[in-house]
């Protein structure tokens, strides 16, 4: 049985999704779900949106929406990152894909890598003791 919902907050269960700005939405498209487990689970009619969530994952996970944007300027720190449990392997897989991707950086017991997509954005792959 759930709790009840405070009268003076927003009855918000979760994050839907990250939105992700890009400049070729197909190119992205395909680009993101060349590396990660995602499905495909909404286009928009005119496809300037695309909406993943992990293959794997149940309803209240987080998706991904690619939007088609001219203003795609990098920003200076990640908007999101994924988890890992195989922060190693996922490097690896990355670079054999010939996505430019930083070290390995290790931070009080968090391991995490950046990565940066088509259009110049830096992402994260983390991992952390569950």
């Amino acid at each position: 049985m759930s709790e009840p919902v405070s009268q003076s907050k927003v009855p918000a269960a979760r994050i839907d999704t990250v939105f992700v700005p890009v400049r070729d939405v197909t190119r992205s498209a395909a680009w993101y779900a060349s590396l990660f487990d995602l499905e495909l689970i909404y286009r928009s009619e005119d496809g300037s949106y695309v909406g993943f969530r992990f293959a794997r994952s149940g309803p209240g996970t987080a998706a991904l929406t690619l939007y088609q944007s001219s203003e795609t300027e990098p920003h200076s720190h990640p908007a999101f990152n994924f988890y890992t449990p195989d922060i190693e392997a996922s490097h690896r897989i990355m670079k054999e894909q010939q996505v430019t991707v930083s070290e390995i950086h290790n931070e009080t017991g968090v391991r995490f890598f950046h990565y940066w997509d088509p259009d110049g954005q830096r992402g994260e792959v983390v991992w952390f003791p569950e």
